[in-house]
């Protein structure tokens, strides 16, 4: 899947849209996130918000976190 679509998806549709956050700490929960700092920014999007993370921490959750096969 395109980088570009997943950035879009990780953001809420809606002001009370959590879906991400749960998703994320799903994977969090169940260990399918692998690497210090997937984890690290995982954990940071579950306790703040995608809103917080750098573009960097976007490109690198996506890269390392989403594309290996935990993202649809």
């Amino acid at each position: 899947m395109d980088e570009k679509v997943l950035e879009v998806r990780m953001y809420p549709r809606e002001e009370h849209d959590s879906s991400f956050q749960i998703y994320v700490d799903e994977l969090l929960k169940y260990g399918l996130l692998e690497g210090p700092a997937v984890i690290g920014i995982a954990k940071q999007i579950v306790d703040r918000g995608v809103d917080t993370l750098s573009q960097n921490q976007i490109k690198t959750f996506i890269e390392h976190g989403l594309t290996k096969g935990n993202y649809v």
